[in-house]
């Protein structure tokens, strides 16, 4: 009797915990939740999912408060695909040149250590 009781109590217990826990689809908030609110508005082309995706996506670029230059991009590519928000957001702000080179790097270069 005491193992079922055990069973039962821990199945409750896990239940509970899957639904008060994180979940995938919970509610952005701050600049994300600003992000996807204007993306829904202003680009006709994204559904609410795909302005959810790109504004997790983009969220440091949002923190830096380059929205409006990601959205520029966003919309003149006519795409709301994950690939998109990515490049777009690649190509604002401190990043606009697409970081380093492949010249900058040297495979048989280890770490630099003075010393």
């Amino acid at each position: 009797m005491m193992n079922a009781k055990r069973i039962y109590v821990s199945v409750v217990g896990l239940m509970l915990g899957h639904l008060l826990g994180c979940r995938e689809t919970a509610a952005p908030a701050g600049p994300e939740l600003v992000c996807v609110e204007a993306c829904k508005k202003g680009m006709d082309h994204c559904n609410e999912n795909g302005c959810g995706r790109g504004c997790n996506l983009v969220l440091d670029r949002l923190v830096e408060r380059e929205r409006s230059r990601v959205f520029a991009c966003v919309d003149a590519a006519k795409s709301c695909a994950d690939s998109t928000w990515a490049m777009c957001a690649t190509r604002v702000g401190n990043y606009v040149d697409g970081g380093p080179g492949p010249e900058d790097f040297s495979p048989d270069a280890g770490p630099s250590v003075e010393p």
